[in-house]
């Protein structure tokens, strides 16, 4: 029997895990979580969660889901080994990473951020102050599916 007034099993199977990132990355995180950024159920809702929010508010071993769309915003990770990146850590759809943008610098410094520090999926475009895009210094991020552009006058990465 059809339903006309019903989601189909797509949207609601969609709906549902929205619901479940939502709830799942509410708040400060004692034990491993997963942290989305953006309007994850429509304006409506309530949820829309910053990124230096999410940022200040991630523990160790956190993963920071970043939605579709231009961050404008230098970003700092400073001791702190989270997983940081677009929904393509999600679903691998490779489309996420030229839609997710940090417009500004990834910076990421610190001894004790190791390779469990994983920057994946996204585009980092037009740093700040003639930096480069990615500047590493003193830490060993694993960075992956990344696409560094429109650095005017340095490399893309930096690496110390």
């Amino acid at each position: 029997m059809f339903y006309p007034n019903l989601p189909t099993t797509r949207a609601l199977s969609a709906t549902l895990l929205l619901m479940l990132l939502t709830v799942w990355g509410c708040g400060k995180s004692n034990n491993a979580g997963l942290l989305p950024v953006g309007d994850m159920m429509g304006p409506e809702s309530g949820t829309t969660t910053t990124l230096a929010s999410t940022l200040a508010n991630a523990a160790a071993g956190d993963t920071i889901i970043l939605n579709d769309g231009v961050y404008v915003q230098d970003i700092s990770l400073t001791n702190k080994n989270i997983v940081f990146g677009s929904q393509h850590i999600i679903d691998d759809n490779i489309s996420h990473i030229k839609n997710t943008v940090i417009e500004g610098l990834l910076k990421i410094e610190n001894s004790s951020i190791t390779s469990s520090t994983k920057i994946k999926g996204l585009t980092i475009s037009n740093p700040t102050n003639n930096q480069p895009g990615i500047n590493v210094v003193k830490s060993n991020p694993t960075l992956s599916h990344l696409i560094i552009a429109n650095n005017l006058d340095m490399s893309g990465l930096y690496i110390e």
